[in-house]
């Protein structure tokens, strides 16, 4: 409930912290902060959305526009993080400020990552279509389709 964007939440492996990005900068970054409350550290430079921890909580993972970001985390006693450094850019993975598309595998820490084939496209349009078994049932019972 603050007057900013604040979105995309991930907990660490062990519950102990959020991370999310949060416009309160005036540009979209990372945050770190304990939970469920206490002092939010900005982890990303230069801007950053949709925050990963790694397997084991010790790096958190974000894009910067098609740059995977990496900073490492450690937190004892209080929250400190490294620079970040780019671990690859490549114009087919694309990032999407309301959510992410890539996942870090639990125990090998590799990505899963959504791949656009020859590059960025404008998102889709998603129709959702409610009861659509009953249309479908009465087409069946009369014989017609529509």
């Amino acid at each position: 409930a603050t007057p900013v964007f604040e979105g995309n939440p991930a907990f660490s492996p062990d519950g102990r912290w959020l991370a999310y990005t949060s416009t309160a900068t005036g540009s979209m970054e990372v945050w770190v902060q304990p939970f469920p409350a206490g002092e939010k550290k900005q982890v990303s430079v230069g801007g950053g959305a949709t925050p990963v921890w790694g397997p084991f909580g010790r790096e958190l993972f974000y894009m910067r526009g098609t740059a995977m970001m990496s900073v490492g985390i450690s937190a004892n006693p209080q929250l400190a993080a490294t620079p970040p450094v780019k671990l690859f850019d490549s114009d087919t993975f694309q990032w999407f400020a309301r959510g992410r598309n890539f996942d870090i595998h639990p125990k090998t820490g590799r990505f899963l990552m959504v791949k656009t084939p020859g590059g960025p496209v404008p998102l889709a349009k998603l129709v959702v279509v409610v009861d659509w078994m009953d249309g479908a049932i009465a087409r069946m019972r009369t014989g017609k389709a529509e």
